[in-house]
């Protein structure tokens, strides 16, 4: 399947890119098909420049452009859609709220002995607590046995 798609070019901390037309298991980076675009994001206005009709004639062969790709598209006006999401962090949370039915955003938490009050410095000095507690009923029952 054939990808329209960001390939980045540039020097560190100054990204551009090209818009390449590439298989889509091959790397973005290696071997492209054409080269239909260049988007500059760093430039003041942001530059995006198409090569109109082949990238028509790319996505009437069936190829599809990534998100962020379609969105630059619309942009400049080559192609008549909706924008698209283009973010991956949602899709982690939608998912946690379709498997549990909770905010992704939200952790959960076990639940506490007591009234659920305690500061975390109490819980570790009653874990401490207990672990000694055990350890001394351990000496008890050892004694105990010993007489």
């Amino acid at each position: 399947m054939l990808r329209i798609r960001l390939s980045r070019v540039g020097k560190k901390k100054r990204p551009s890119y090209r818009v390449v037309v590439s298989e889509r298991h091959k790397d973005p980076w290696g071997d492209h098909i054409e080269i239909v675009g260049f988007y500059d994001p760093v430039a003041e206005p942001k530059q995006v420049r198409f090569e109109n009709d082949r990238v028509l004639y790319w996505l009437s062969v069936g190829a599809q452009p990534t998100p962020t790709v379609h969105n630059l598209l619309v942009d400049a006006g080559v192609v008549d859609a909706k924008k698209v999401r283009a973010t991956k962090g949602d899709q982690k949370a939608q998912a946690q709220k379709a498997a549990g039915g909770e905010n992704g955003d939200q952790k959960q938490e076990e639940p506490k002995e007591g009234d659920g009050q305690e500061s975390p410095q109490d819980e570790k000095g009653q874990e401490q607590n207990s672990s000694s507690a055990s350890k001394e009923g351990e000496e008890k029952s050892k004694e105990e046995g010993e007489s």
